[in-house]
């Protein structure tokens, strides 16, 4: 019998759902109803991977909590104080980023003045998206199970990359676990979170880019977060 029973809204890229199934997990077929779902799995703990339509609390990744996650706006409200400024310094280089997965819709603006950046303030307004000021640093995303690190890499390339070089829990820069268990206690359902982290290099403070629900892993940091929601 497989390990656990993942329910997904989107196709998952074809890396990541191999890696899921080597590690002994199952995938329901996007088409089964909720009660479908919690029919076959028979006890075995229920993951979803980012829909925001599967209601079932029990299960890890609740809808509200996908959510939030895919929503720059409600992030901003939670997790406000470990997030890059939202906008006071001019002239400066911003993110613009809108809702969705996998950061697809966001944009790297230079802001001149201060009537430029509430213009920029109005449009994230109105996408319900959120601006970051840009900062120069190292990034890494961390994978919480709760709030165990169960994982944590490097990132490596440019900004429209996302190459992930693995270091480990023991390698992580100072600052980087504390903020990432931070920021999974702010949920109190059961979450399987990769957060994209950045450690500025100019002040070395570690800042909170956003969570994915969904998160790209290999067989071995799948089997690390099977193994840790085994343990609940």
């Amino acid at each position: 019998m497989s390990r656990a029973l993942m329910v997904r809204s989107i196709p998952l890229h074809i890396n990541t759902r191999d890696a899921w199934r080597d590690a002994g997990a199952m995938f329901a077929r996007r088409d089964r109803t909720t009660q479908e779902i919690i029919n076959i799995s028979t006890g075995r703990p229920i993951i979803n991977l980012g829909s925001s339509s599967f209601e079932y609390e029990p299960a890890w990744n609740s809808a509200p909590v996908v959510s939030c996650l895919l929503s720059p706006k409600a992030s901003r409200l939670v997790f406000d104080e470990m997030m890059p400024d939202n906008g006071r310094s001019v002239p400066a280089w911003y993110w613009l980023k809108g809702p969705g997965r996998g950061g697809a819709n966001k944009e790297k603006i230079f802001v001149n003045t201060l009537n430029e950046l509430n213009e920029l303030h109005r449009r994230a307004e109105w996408i319900g998206g959120d601006t970051q000021l840009h900062i120069d640093g190292t990034e890494y995303r961390a994978i919480t199970v709760m709030n165990n690190v169960v994982q944590v890499s490097k990132r490596i390339g440019e900004d429209d990359d996302r190459n992930y070089e693995w270091i480990g829990t023991r390698n992580a820069p100072r600052g980087l676990i504390p903020a990432a268990k931070w920021a999974a206690t702010k949920f109190i359902e059961k979450t399987i979170i990769g957060w994209d982290l950045i450690k500025d290099d100019a002040t070395g403070k570690v800042h909170i880019l956003e969570g994915n629900a969904c998160p790209g892993v290999n067989v071995a940091t799948a089997r690390r977060i099977l193994d840790a929601v085994g343990e609940y």
